[in-house]
């Protein structure tokens, strides 16, 4: 999945988070004022573990991999209600436009791709 864009101040793309990249993430969670519980790194093994579905953390990033913004998303499969993808309440965390509006493009290319 490749969302990219360009802007004045930089360039941005959007990859999904990896177990190694939560660290980054929870600085940035702490580092940016606008955060809310619901963006703690600590959600990506919560849902994965705890309650079995697929976690999916998008990060918006720079060419330096600087993080400018998180999307903490997850896929769910039920019989009652089909596969659906969800985010956490506090939704998309971002200090530019820009990275809001590449990683909700990249949620509903995962909406689609999973038949959600």
């Amino acid at each position: 999945m490749d969302h990219s864009t360009s802007d004045d101040e930089t360039d941005l793309r959007v990859r999904a988070a990896q177990p190694d990249d939560l660290g980054a993430w929870q600085r940035f969670v702490d580092s940016t004022p606008n955060a809310g519980c619901m963006h703690h790194a600590g959600w990506y093994g919560v849902l994965r573990d705890a309650y079995r579905v697929t976690p999916h953390f998008w990060m918006a990033t720079d060419a330096n991999d600087n993080i400018h913004g998180i999307l903490p998303l997850y896929h769910s499969r039920s019989l009652l209600t089909g596969s659906h993808i969800s985010s956490l309440e506090d939704g998309a965390l971002a200090v530019r436009p820009t990275a809001a509006r590449i990683l909700l493009a990249a949620a509903r290319e995962l909406r689609d791709a999973a038949g959600a």
